[in-house]
């Protein structure tokens, strides 16, 4: 007497067993399709028409549970919504991580819930912030004190190797104004020089020290010019 029960024939007199099926993992008429991410595995699958018997694993959509949660959700069922500071709202269809993808400017971490620390912003908090005067930025990168700007780095400008013009008449005026200086630190010098000889002898020579202070002016301007 035979008994016939899910695809397997027990042979009563003969004890024997046959077992009719696809191998673990496919479906089909020629077993030749494999299972999707069926929840709880591939004995949840059916045989003849690849559907999970208790639905789709973690991250996974469909009928047979081959594609992936469609985009900006993830989870069992797919019915969790992708952490809002995800760059492009796109994560991981199992998790919801935001790893591929990144961070929105001023967030970091696995899920992006975390704001940037104290002195760094921008997409994952990568940036540093380099504002003036020592002071701090949000996670934005603005500088947060007022009358802090961002630091600038600044090129020195190079000489030019020629006079602008007109530079002649402002520099002869430069030369001038100090031969001047020069000629009224003599002259000062020269009439000290002179109270000094004047109580030391009694013969005045002073006729002689107005002789000096002038050459000495000539020869200075002289040179200046």
């Amino acid at each position: 007497m035979d008994v016939f029960y899910l695809g397997v024939t027990l042979s009563l007199c003969f004890t024997q067993v046959r077992v009719y099926g696809c191998p673990f993992g496919t479906y089909g008429p020629a077993c030749d399709e494999k299972c999707g991410h069926c929840l709880g595995g591939h004995a949840y699958c059916d045989l003849v028409t690849g559907s999970c018997r208790d639905g789709c694993a973690s991250g996974y959509d469909g009928e047979t549970c081959h594609g992936p949660c469609s985009q900006g959700t993830y989870g069992l069922g797919c019915w969790k919504s992708c952490p809002q500071n995800c760059r492009k709202e796109r994560c991981d269809h199992v998790d919801g991580n935001c790893v591929q993808t990144g961070c929105k400017s001023g967030f970091m971490g696995k899920f992006c819930t975390e704001e940037c620390p104290a002195g760094r912003y921008g997409p994952n908090c990568d940036n540093v912030c380099r504002c003036a005067e020592g002071c701090m930025c949000d996670r934005h990168g603005n500088c947060l004190r007022k009358g802090c700007k961002p630091r600038k780095v600044t090129k020195k400008k190079k000489r030019a190797s020629g006079n602008p013009k007109g530079g002649s008449k402002s520099s002869g005026s430069g030369q001038s104004t100090k031969g001047g200086l020069m000629c009224s630190d003599m002259q000062n010098t020269f009439l000290k020089l002179k109270e000094t000889l004047n109580k030391r002898v009694e013969v005045q020579i002073w006729p002689l020290i107005w002789m000096m202070i002038a050459a000495t002016v000539v020869i200075v301007i002289v040179g200046v010019v």
